[in-house]
């Protein structure tokens, strides 16, 4: 007795209590509730194994709440449905609130619709404790519980056609049809059973594409076929295709064709041609034999438009204009609903926000239609435009789910998301134009379940080449690789973060830091990332996909634009580091767009990297991010590699065509219009009326440099400026100037004022979020207001000019600023804190 209860515990009680309900459900007839609801008769045991899998956890993880957060809302996507089902429980109190009229049956729906949801993070859990092997196992168990409904089906479709009945396809009935067991109901009441309503015959072809879907997935692995396994398997995905075809749902016929689209692509790719042809030919021949048997599945699909001779009189010789194009009844009305719901909201604005309530007696009294044949028309009607951007945000997280498998490292996931992501299309297809199947019981239960395990899959084979990787991979992508302060941030990272713990790789456009990471030893990629590409995020996926990245850390607006978006897919964490919050502030078009898409974007970041506090009080006052995700990680510099730089200054200076008597202040930055070079330089001519022997070093390049040239030549300053151009030796340069200067409209903590510090200059800056952070006025330098004209930084420089110990005073206490507080280890160290907080995440 004491071994049983060694082997069985609560766990295993719910999971096996869960999965029976998963796999035997669709051979049963369903319970009518009340009136047009029905419930599958096995719920009683989801309910069970969810109680007992919260049961067996509650401790580990801390409390009931606790516990169901992470069993039952295991990602976004979970979070999205059940706050869906929230706002439409919200919207059923409001709609009675109305009217007056309480709809038990609309009710009953939305607590059916949360329950048949759960097979979804109820088989994630279950699937990583039953591993790989038993997966499969409840897999097959599908498979061949499929194939019982789909025999049934078919034994009392041919049973019927044979005793003389007229197959009718706009007569529903569970003999002309494919519907399996979900057709009929039993009433514990009355003690009767009965047919359910038309809608079976979808639902069973949707459910039966599932499970030809698996049944695909299953085949697909056989590498080599014996004549025993392609003989059952052949049977069974033939005996699927003809359900589904005898369901005479257009929309179960098309999303099984999409599975089989889906299952060519991956076929393709594994370059299995063979099995492609045979699968056409199979096919063709099958859909032949198949309709030859029962014409009602062709001319139902010939139905749907139909070409009539004209009645009017024919004015022209064109062929159109002979014929006109007529819909079918259900597709007309279809139309006809959609047309009255539309002028309901034109003539009911207040209707389109907040819909009528979640009741089809309200619909039915406000709009003057009962149903709506489309999910999203019919959410949007009953639960408001919350409900319809809700379910718009839920399929865009199942797209993405299922095009996450892609690019798994298990071949058995792949070949999952491409025959899953067929079968979500076409679901998605069904739902805009039919809406009575995202809510349906057998699909929900059995896609859902699916899904649930193949994430287990893949969830099972990421630990596993986890751990047989050593370290946590981190691809590092830039916007750009020449000079500025993002690459040499980077560059600092890399050279000294060679820890056991992680590993990188680089992605970034061409530029002179590339070479530099090489050098380093690290994976270079280049990538187009400061450019909106299509080729740039095939690349960038196909890196990241490949590489098998376990985080992503992204700088500038391009590369976080390519890797939040990517991260999505592959569910990798991003961090997202802010070298300043660039915008055209002067543009408001251009800074709502820019804060927009941040704000969006930041729903998709693990975390973000602000590398000053000023800048992130900046992005939480535009609420660019939450705080709970930010956090300041100021760069750093290595003032033991700026000590170890010797230079003559009058023969340095002498190279740069400066004089020993020179007022030489240096400004090392691209040439970005943030950067203010122009504005500085038309500052020069009021400069030098009181600061002759002023001389002004510009060391960088970039797409401003020409025209600050031909502006200095206007102005007739050229002779007190030094255009050096892109330069290796900026320690050098600073070593020989008097000051630095940056006169930035916009900085995040520009590396260029530490540097300068580290080479004991004082530092004359705009008085801009950035600046601000570093340059202690007066103490370390001086912030100066731009905006307003050139007098403060008149007044700093001539100080700075006329006092040589000023200077040197001022400098060595920007040299102990940096040493106390910008450590390059310290930089290091807080960067990767980051990085494992972002992946516990």
């Amino acid at each position: 007795m004491k071994n049983l209860l060694k082997i069985i515990n609560t766990e295993k009680l719910g999971i096996f209590s869960f999965l029976v309900f998963l796999v035997f459900t669709p051979l049963l007839i369903k319970i009518r509730v009340v009136e047009d609801v029905y419930v599958e008769p096995l719920v009683p045991l989801l309910g069970l194994g969810l109680f007992f899998i919260l049961l067996s956890q509650k401790r580990k993880m801390g409390g009931w709440w606790k516990t169901t957060k992470q069993i039952v809302l295991p990602n976004r996507l979970a979070i999205l449905y059940f706050l869906l089902i929230t706002v439409l429980l919200a919207s059923f109190v409001y709609g009675y609130l109305l009217t007056g009229i309480f709809s038990s049956g609309d009710l009953l729906h939305l607590i059916k619709y949360a329950l048949y949801f759960l097979p979804f993070p109820l088989a994630i859990y279950a699937g990583i404790f039953l591993r790989r092997r038993n997966v499969n196992t409840t897999l097959v168990l599908v498979i061949l519980v499929g194939i019982i409904t789909a025999i049934f089906s078919l034994v009392r479709i041919f049973s019927f056609i044979k005793s003389g009945g007229v197959v009718d396809f706009w007569e529903y009935s569970i003999y002309n049809r494919s519907v399996g067991a979900l057709g009929q109901f039993f009433d514990p009441l009355s003690f009767t059973t009965g047919i359910t309503g038309k809608a079976a015959h979808g639902t069973y072809g949707l459910y039966a594409t599932v499970v030809l879907a698996v049944c695909l997935l299953i085949t697909s692995r056989f590498r080599e076929f014996s004549a025993r396994w392609l003989t059952f398997f052949t049977m069974a995905a033939f005996i699927f295709y003809a359900s589904i075809l005898y369901t005479l749902s257009r929309g179960a016929i098309v999303t099984a064709g999409l599975v089989f689209v889906g299952w060519f692509v991956w076929m393709f790719k594994t370059k299995k041609i063979r099995v492609v042809v045979f699968t056409i030919v199979f096919l063709l021949i099958s859909s032949v034999v198949l309709i030859w048997a029962n014409p009602q599945v062709y001319q139902k699909f010939a139905s749907t438009l139909r070409f009539l001779p004209s009645s009017g009189q024919i004015s022209s010789n064109k062929w159109g204009d002979e014929w006109d194009v007529s819909l079918d009844p259900s597709s007309a009305g279809r139309l006809e609903r959609w047309e009255k719901i539309i002028d309901t909201f034109k003539e009911k604005p207040l209707f389109a926000i907040f819909g009528v309530g979640y009741s089809t007696d309200n619909l039915q009294k406000f709009t003057g239609v009962s149903s709506t044949h489309s999910l999203f028309l019919d959410l949007w009607a009953r639960g408001g435009i919350l409900a319809l951007l809700l379910a718009i945000a839920i399929w865009i997280y199942l797209l993405g789910t299922v095009f996450r498998f892609f690019f798994s490292g298990d071949s058995e996931v792949r070949t999952f998301g491409y025959l899953l992501f067929g079968f979500a299309l076409g679901w998605f297809l069904d739902n805009l134009i039919s809406g009575e199947q995202f809510f349906s019981d057998a699909p929900m239960i059995a896609f859902w379940g699916v899904l649930g395990l193949v994430e287990s899959l893949r969830q099972i084979g990421k630990k596993s080449l986890d751990s047989a990787q050593d370290r946590t991979k981190v691809l590092i992508a830039l916007t750009s690789a020449d000079p500025g302060g993002a690459p040499q941030v980077v560059y600092d990272l890399l050279s000294r973060a060679r820890s056991k713990d992680f590993e990188f790789v680089v992605a970034a456009p061409q530029g002179v830091f590339l070479q530099k990471f090489r050098k380093l030893g690290y994976k270079v990629f280049p990538i187009r990332l400061d450019r909106i590409r299509l080729d740039s995020f095939r690349k960038f996926l196909k890196v990241a996909s490949r590489e098998r990245v376990d985080l992503i850390n992204s700088h500038g607006k391009g590369a976080g634009l390519y890797a939040r978006k990517i991260g999505f897919i592959l569910g990798v964490p991003v961090v997202q580091t802010f070298h300043g919050l660039h915008y055209d502030y002067r543009n408001r078009i251009a800074r709502f767009l820019y804060i927009s898409l941040e704000k969006m974007l930041a729903r998709f970041t693990a975390r973000f990297i602000n590398v000053s506090s000023g800048q992130e009080r900046e992005g939480l006052t535009m609420k660019l991010f939450p705080k709970s995700k930010s956090r300041v990680v100021v760069n750093g510099v290595d003032t033991a590699v700026v000590d170890r730089v010797a230079v003559n200054n009058t023969s340095f200076r002498r190279k740069l065509g400066l004089g020993s008597g020179d007022l030489v202040v240096t400004m090392i930055a691209r040439f970005d219009p943030v950067k203010g070079h122009e504005r500085l330089v038309g500052m020069l001519p009021e400069l030098l009326k009181k600061i002759p022997n002023l001389k002004i070093v510009f060391a960088g390049d970039g797409e401003r440099r020409s025209g600050t040239e031909r502006l200095t030549k206007k102005l007739g300053v050229s002779s007190a400026v030094r255009f050096l151009g892109q330069r290796s030796d900026v320690f050098k340069i600073f070593k020989v100037s008097d000051a630095a200067i940056l006169s930035s409209y916009h900085e995040g903590m520009p590396l260029t004022v530490l540097e300068a510090m580290a080479c004991r200059l004082p530092v004359v800056g705009s008085d801009v979020v950035g600046i601000r952070d570093l340059v202690k006025d007066g103490e370390t330098g001086y912030l100066v207001d731009l905006e307003h004209g050139s007098g403060q930084l008149i007044k700093s420089l001539s100080k700075l000019a006329k006092n040589s110990l000023l200077r040197r005073r001022m400098g060595e206490s920007g040299r102990h600023f940096v040493e106390n507080n910008f450590g390059v280890d310290k930089f290091v160290n807080a960067t990767l804190k980051v990085y494992q907080q972002a992946l516990l995440e």
